[in-house]
């Protein structure tokens, strides 16, 4: 399932043109930079029940990188710590 979750954002990272990285060494799904070249830190979670690792990995990234953090979720839709929380259904129509 994991292997799913992240085949399915590469796809879409890929779809829009940016460059598409996986971080070896860290746990983070996916890294993506625009062709304005703005990282962004994509976890692909696809639950409603986020383990509070994904969201320390999120944040150790962030002190890392000057990143736009963004994790996909099942439904959960909101803004918080300097994370988005985004349904993945969602951020596939963007």
């Amino acid at each position: 399932m994991k292997f799913i979750k992240f085949y399915c954002g590469f796809v879409e990272v890929k779809r829009r043109n940016y460059d598409a990285y996986y971080w070896m060494g860290k746990k983070r799904d996916l890294v993506a930079r625009s062709e304005g070249g703005k990282l962004q830190s994509i976890d692909v979670s696809y639950t409603n029940d986020i383990d509070p690792r994904e969201i320390e990995g999120l944040h150790k990234f962030s002190k890392l990188n000057d990143a736009e953090l963004i994790l996909l979720t099942e439904d959960i839709e909101k803004e918080e710590d300097g994370i988005s929380f985004v349904p993945l259904w969602k951020w596939l129509l963007r």
